[in-house]
């Protein structure tokens, strides 16, 4: 079983998927990546036409009807948006930081690392960030698993 396939097993096991639920088609996600100006890894790009923003919730999200709040192109392209360009805000911490996608480094497979953006320590002009996990896949298997 690939990474990506588990993850999708334990949120599935974990959440009350429906394909009803899902929000973000492959349309969705080029019209994303055109106001994103970046290629989104194809583990989110799995997530978000697989499920819906209630079953994962830790994610910003793609797709109609969103609140702001999680719409990855509003979060990444808003005022409130204070990191680089080249990092995507993916997931929000709760306190102000972001798990972000550094696009500065994508690996063979399209995957980013996912880095910490601290807003009391980063800025916008910030070019040195704490790696937190190779991919979104390393990251998400994490938190899931950790989770009750």
């Amino acid at each position: 079983m690939t990474k990506i396939e588990e993850l999708v097993q334990v949120i599935r096991e974990r959440s009350s998927y429906s394909p009803k639920t899902v929000t973000a088609t492959d349309a969705d996600v080029a019209a994303a990546e055109a106001k994103l100006g970046v290629k989104l890894p194809p583990s989110y790009r799995t997530l978000v036409t697989s499920f819906g923003p209630d079953d994962a919730d830790l994610l910003y999200w793609i797709g109609p009807n969103l609140p702001p709040f999680n719409d990855i192109v509003n979060v990444n392209t808003g005022r409130s948006a204070l990191w680089p360009k080249f990092l995507i805000a993916v997931i929000g911490e709760g306190g102000g930081d972001q798990f972000c996608f550094d696009t500065r480094y994508p690996d063979t497979s399209g995957e980013y690392p996912i880095v910490r953006w601290n807003h009391e320590i980063n800025d916008e002009n910030s070019t040195e960030f704490r790696c937190v996990a190779d991919s979104l896949v390393d990251f998400l298997l994490v938190a899931l698993k950790g989770r009750a």
